[in-house]
Formats: C-alpha cells, structure tokens, sequence
C-alpha cells in the first residue's frame, strides 16, 4: 500500500520528480493563489495568507523560492507575494517543465530460474 502525500510548492519546483506530475502541481498552486487574492481583494499576499496554500512550513521556505526565480518581495517585516507574479512564474515553470521528458519506469531485475 502507498502512502497519498500531498506535495508542497518546494517540491513541485525540485529537480527529482515527474514532470508532467510537477506541472500539474504548480497549476493546482497557481489557480490556489488567485483564489486567495481573490478572497482578501489584493493580489499582494502576505506569506500567512499563502503558507498554507502552498503548504509550507514558514515564511523563510517561501523566501527560498526566490532562488527559483519567484519575485518574492520584503514589505515592513514580513515576506509578500503577488498573485499575478506568481502565475507568471508557474507559467514559466510549467514550460521548462514540458521540455523535460517524463522519467521512464524502472524495469525489475531479471529473476533467476535456479531452484533453492
């Protein structure tokens, strides 16, 4: 039995993965934040409004996206994130993503015929 987990935007955006799994997931995160602009009537969002969202842990993890290219921002003494930069970069994401070709699955051993 496998174990479902729910994958956070950090892994979406990782080197490892399938692909066409991690765009999907960078969708479902981009529709996400456009709800949450939507709810609080701002596209700037403040890292409490998007943690969750994006499953995060604290606002340091999603400063760290900054190194794979998200304009997330300072404002006074906490980290913001614009909505509409946020699509943009999925966007982005998603279309180096369909460049990469889907991992292939991996074949089993061979199994040996000998007798014990």
């Amino acid at each position: 039995m496998t174990v479902k987990s729910k994958p956070t935007v950090l892994e979406a955006v990782s080197a490892w993965g399938d692909p066409f799994d991690q765009a999907q997931t960078l969708q479902y995160f981009a529709n996400k934040i456009d709800e949450q602009a939507s709810k609080f009537g701002s596209t700037e969002l403040e890292a409490f409004q998007v943690l969750k969202v994006l499953r995060l842990n604290n606002a340091m993890e999603l400063a760290a996206l900054r190194e794979k290219g998200l304009r997330v921002y300072r404002k006074g003494s906490g980290w913001t994130l614009d909505s509409r930069d946020f699509r943009r970069w999925t966007a982005e994401m998603i279309a180096k993503l369909s460049h990469k070709p889907r991992p292939t699955a991996p074949t089993p051993p061979p199994q040996s015929s000998a007798l014990f």
